[in-house]
């Protein structure tokens, strides 16, 4: 087995798109570079092969200050792998693939002279992501899927009590599940839930530039709930091999069981178009005192759906500390300038 790095694109789009589908991760098809060529990110492929044909592979996505050129790009250049790495279970196994991975990896963030590298989890599963042996600082959290294999009713007696009878009170007031949501009307109902969270929420720029990237290519679908013609809740769902991921969302205010019943009739939506997972991403494996609003709240409102919990990691390690600290240093004198 070889590895073969292929740059801005694979070697072979169609079969590494094909291998991601069938990994069921979008983040690391070529679906995903236009959302973060964004943020000025470019692609980088490392594909393992057995002869010709792709076994294995992972995504690294480089980047660097690019307002002072070459002086600050030698001591800002980043390697980030968002999503784990995808593989052919009947051809190989993780344990080859990641030392394999790792060091041509770890040869080409030391040749190209990168500062830092992050290994980010997406779907959960800590053996997909490619950790180096430096020290590194690193999150660790849980991902909550819902198999949707589960007949509607077993998916509705999984759920907590509370849960189900939000689901049965919003059918019984009328609330109705829709897929015609604008993204105007989505955007307004995120930025209402920030705002009541007293945070600044994503920037629009970015979600829209999300959206619109990924309905050319049939990977996104806006979904809400609305009772007399006001929506109440709404959601963003990636859809890619048979997988749908809970990407964002927002309510208002209400007491009739809107959130409830929009996920659990996502969930029915998937189910006919035969996908077999829902994900509602991250979650706390524990309690934390210093971010109650997510560990305690949105962990808890997801898990009573009924999730399975798979454990996964964000990662960080500083290649080149005396180049990382000049740059944090910089970054720092600059910021303090500008507030003034």
């Amino acid at each position: 087995m070889k590895v073969v790095i292929a740059y801005n694109k694979p070697s072979n789009v169609d079969e590494w798109n094909a291998l991601c589908k069938v990994n069921n991760n979008l983040l690391q098809s070529t679906f995903y570079d236009p959302v973060n060529a964004h943020y000025r990110q470019v692609p980088i492929y490392f594909e393992c092969r057995i002869g010709q044909q792709l076994c294995a592979g992972v995504k690294i996505y480089t980047w660097e200050i690019g307002r002072f050129n070459k002086i600050l790009g030698k001591i800002s250049s980043s390697a980030t792998q968002m999503g784990e790495l995808i593989l052919d279970t009947g051809l190989v196994a993780y344990a080859l693939v990641q030392g394999k991975l790792i060091e041509a990896l770890s040869s080409f963030l030391s040749e190209h002279g990168y500062v830092q590298y992050n290994s980010k989890g997406y779907y959960g599963d800590l053996r997909g992501l490619l950790q180096l042996g430096n020290s590194y600082k690193g999150t660790s959290f849980g991902v909550a899927t819902i198999n949707l294999k589960l007949s509607e009713s077993e998916l509705l007696e999984n759920m907590h009590l509370n849960h189900y009878r939000s689901v049965k009170k919003a059918i019984n007031s009328k609330c109705e599940f829709t897929k015609d949501v604008t993204f105007e009307d989505f955007y307004t109902l995120l930025q209402e839930t920030y705002r009541i969270q007293n945070s600044s929420g994503p920037s629009k720029l970015f979600i829209k530039h999300l959206y619109k990237t990924l309905l050319k290519s049939g990977h996104v679908q806006l979904y809400g709930v609305k009772l007399d013609g006001q929506l109440l809740s709404v959601a963003m769902v990636t859809l890619f091999g048979n997988y749908g991921d809970y990407a964002f969302g927002g309510n208002i205010t209400n007491k009739v069981g809107a959130g409830q019943l929009l996920h659990y009739s996502i969930m029915k939506d998937l189910k006919e178009m035969n996908f077999s997972t829902y994900s509602f991403g991250q979650v706390a494996l524990e309690q934390d005192t210093a971010n109650l609003k997510f560990s305690s709240g949105i962990t808890t409102f997801k898990l009573r759906f009924g999730c399975f919990t798979v454990e996964s990691g964000s990662y960080s390690y500083v290649l080149k500390p005396v180049k990382h600290q000049i740059y944090k240093t910089i970054i720092k004198i600059q910021n303090y300038g500008s507030k003034r």
